[in-house]
């Protein structure tokens, strides 16, 4: 066989087996997948989650946000919840600048899209410098991700990981 027919029995196989293995009676949300790739930095995208929605992970567990607070510039920033209020997690990214379309990072602290993450019964931040993706930057529609993000507790070293994904109409 010539090596481009291997390599098309090989993406087919995966493509099968792929679908084999989604195709459980259970159709609920399981992410296991997503966070075992991440876990094993071998995604580079989350997926495009809804619009005003954050698919988030702290470690190993997955998180949606749809109950969108801001989509600003500025201060405000972006801020999403849970669908209920009073349920952690909460990620808020401050000092958002629609102006820029790469060479974006977020941080902790304070500054230019500094971010926390409130959870029970602790507020995480970023460690360091982390390196931000704006995946989409229209008159209407912003799409920022962040992947493997070392965070603490204010603080402290870093003693788990964050990914993200925000996509959100703007205010």
């Amino acid at each position: 066989m010539k090596p481009s027919n291997n390599l098309q029995i090989i993406i087919l196989s995966i493509l099968i087996s792929t679908s084999v293995i989604n195709c459980s009676s259970d159709k609920g949300s399981d992410n296991s997948a997503i966070v075992a790739l991440l876990a094993a930095n071998q995604i580079s995208n989350l997926p495009q989650p809804n619009t005003d929605t954050v698919s988030m992970i702290i470690g190993t567990d997955y998180f949606t946000l749809t109950d969108k607070l801001d989509c600003k510039e500025g201060v405000g920033g972006i801020g999403f919840l849970t669908a209920d209020a009073d349920q952690m997690p909460t990620l808020f990214i401050h000092n958002v600048d629609f102006s820029l379309n790469s060479g974006v990072s977020v941080t902790g602290g304070a500054g230019p899209f500094h971010v926390d993450i409130d959870t029970d019964p602790t507020t995480y931040a970023p460690t360091n410098t982390c390196p931000a993706s704006i995946l989409e930057n229209t008159v209407t529609i912003y799409d920022l991700q962040v992947v493997n993000c070392g965070v603490s507790p204010f603080g402290g070293g870093a003693t788990n990981t964050v990914s993200f994904r925000v996509r959100c109409v703007k205010d």
